[in-house]
């Protein structure tokens, strides 16, 4: 029965009272007194108002009109007042039952259009089966996933009618196995108005304590975007692993203990597989190398606990057979998306031939430096004696010999002198090499200073002026480093123009190394000749001009690129030169590494 209903039910009592205990016309007053408002409460939303217009109606009507003395009412246990005030009362109380009753219905509507609304944000719809009353229901969300129209009834057929041909068998499958328990948890691909939908289904069924299903829950998600980020990745994961497969650099990455996660094709042959999936789970001691897993482990374990990369180092690689191969290594740490080190990703080259080249060059320069070293120090005996026999002959034979004769000696002293100035500067070339020492941090003012105390004395004779800027501590070679600057600042001397001879040194950095400069006002040079000065014994001047091997600079060249720098110049003619060099921050140990390789 409805709320309407009822108090339509109360209103009528209330004029059946008034019409037997009253005259017709008092009567009839009555019942419009009381039924007006009466209605207006039933039909009027803001009912609690009406409620206390009609009762202060009904007390005035008590009050005021004349009634039938009690004993001639027509319900005897009750008169007036008492009747109206029951009725009101359970009139009151009903409508107070009716407001909660409305209020929990609003929730409830409530709560299912949040439902309906989280499965549509969710793309998540729901279905419930109850066999006891033979009911299928889907929620809004179900229906528009499988595009079938809202409250269509639902057969299993329908159902299986929606999903993509080649999924039908296998999803009729999976729903008859779990009906005989089986979990249901499946991904297939549903058609929609010609468009492939993927979705996730879920379910859950409860049977009888005879097997026999009861009712089930399930739910069914839009999983088409997820899906296709998934392929995305996929797709973008064997891109990766082709362009990994098909360069010839190794690649690896491991976790945290040291198992393979992934390699490229060039690794996994290296390892003595044809497939690198082969490889992931596998460790260092799993590979064809494990006679040097340990030496590898150690390093993985130093860059993931430092958080720093270990660039372009030689190391060996022992082979399980027993030969021993060099590799050319790099290792970074691998971190995740919140920047914790997960892992270690490692790329190496076989530089093995490359190796043996290179011992083979060094073997093979150490022998033509050994060579050049002994043939110029033997050379330098008979020239010794072929200049001293020649002085003597002058001096005895000076009064008995003509001029032409004096100066045909002469030249050949000359040339004597000038090819043993060109013997000690082969020796000195050769001994770039061997007679190198260890690099350590050198003071470059100090080197300047010992550079210009040797140059002494053609400082005085050039009236020359030198100028230096706050030079640097770098690592190097001293002694090496004073050949180079001694040799430029003597060649700034030496090729002096018509004024005084001004020469400024200076350094300036960058974050890899030092750059230094000697500058001049000397005669300069054609740009076209500023490769070649740099070659063994390449002149620009004639000896009558400028003396000299020309080997000095080649020496500075050779000094510089060993201490991993390069050198050049830039000048004009007629208006002076600048000299630049460069030397690596960095300690360079190749010397040092070069004793220690096999």
């Amino acid at each position: 029965m409805s709320e309407r209903s009822v108090l339509t039910i109360c209103a009528i009592l209330t004029i059946a009272i008034f019409v037997l205990d009253a005259s017709l016309s008092i009567g009839f007053l009555v019942s419009v007194l009381y039924v007006i408002p009466l209605l207006i409460c039933i039909w009027s939303p803001r009912r609690r108002t009406n409620f206390l217009v009609a009762g202060v109606t009904s007390f005035l009507t008590i009050v005021v009109i004349p009634h039938k003395p009690p004993g001639d009412i027509l319900i005897p246990l009750f008169n007036r007042p008492v009747s109206l005030l029951v009725i009101w009362t359970l009139t009151i109380l009903f409508d107070l039952f009716l407001t909660e009753r409305r209020r929990a219905e609003r929730a409830l509507q409530e709560s299912q259009e949040d439902l309906n609304f989280a499965q549509i944000v969710s793309k998540t719809g729901s279905w419930r089966l109850d066999l006891m009353t033979n009911e299928l229901l889907w929620s809004d969300e179900t229906y528009h996933i499988f595009g079938i129209p809202r409250g269509t009834p639902m057969t299993y057929e329908l159902f299986l009618s929606r999903i993509h041909p080649d999924d039908r068998d296998t999803v009729d499958k999976s729903w008859q196995a779990a009906l005989h328990g089986a979990p249901y948890d499946i991904e297939h691909r549903v058609i929609v108005n010609g468009d492939i939908v993927w979705v996730q289904e879920k379910a859950v069924l409860e049977f009888d304590k005879d097997g026999a299903l009861r009712s089930g829950f399930g739910t069914v998600q839009d999983i088409t975007e997820r899906k296709r980020a998934r392929e995305a990745l996929q797709d973008s994961q064997q891109m990766l692993q082709l362009v990994l497969d098909t360069i010839p650099q190794r690649v690896i990455w491991k976790d945290r203990d040291g198992r393979f996660l992934g390699a490229n094709r060039a690794a996994a042959l290296d390892a003595g597989l044809s497939d690198p999936k082969e490889m992931v789970g596998l460790t260092d001691h799993d590979m064809a190398w494990s006679g040097t897993a340990d030496l590898y482990q150690a390093d993985d374990r130093e860059i993931m606990s430092s958080g720093r990369p270990k660039l372009d180092f030689v190391e060996p690689q022992l082979q399980s057979d027993g030969r021993l191969l060099w590799i050319q290594t790099s290792k970074v740490p691998l971190r995740d998306a919140r920047g914790n080190v997960i892992g270690v990703l490692v790329t190496y080259g076989d530089i093995t031939e490359r190796k043996n080249l290179e011992e083979a060059l060094k073997r093979s320069n150490a022998e033509l430096q050994q060579f050049a070293y002994v043939s110029s120090h033997d050379l330098q005996e008979p020239l010794r004696m072929i200049i001293s026999y020649l002085t003597l002959l002058e001096r005895k034979y000076k009064d008995k010999l003509d001029a032409q004769a004096q100066e045909y000696i002469r030249t050949a002293v000359e040339g004597g002198m000038r090819m043993r100035a060109l013997i000690n500067d082969l020796l000195e070339y050769s001994r770039i090499d061997t007679m190198a020492k260890p690099f350590a941090p050198v003071d470059m003012n100090e080197v300047l200073e010992a550079a210009i105390e040797n140059l002494k004395v053609s400082i005085e004779e050039n009236d020359a002026d030198i100028q230096a800027a706050p030079l640097p501590t770098i690592i190097a070679d001293r002694t090496q480093m004073i050949q180079v600057i001694q040799n430029l600042v003597g060649n700034a001397i030496k090729f002096r123009g018509a004024e005084r001879p001004r020469i400024q040194i200076s350094a300036t950095q960058d974050a890899r190394e030092w750059t230094f400069a000697v500058k001049d006002n000397g005669i300069g040079m054609s740009p076209e000749y500023k490769d070649k000065i740099f070659q063994m014994f390449q002149r620009l001047h004639s000896r009558e001009e400028y003396p000299g091997t020309g080997v000095g600079l080649a020496i500075a060249k050779k000094i510089v690129e060993q201490h991993g720098g390069r050198i050049w110049v830039e000048s004009e003619e007629g208006r002076g030169s600048t000299f630049y060099f460069t030397v690596s921050k960095a300690r360079r140990k190749e010397r040092d590494d070069q004793t220690k390789s096999p």
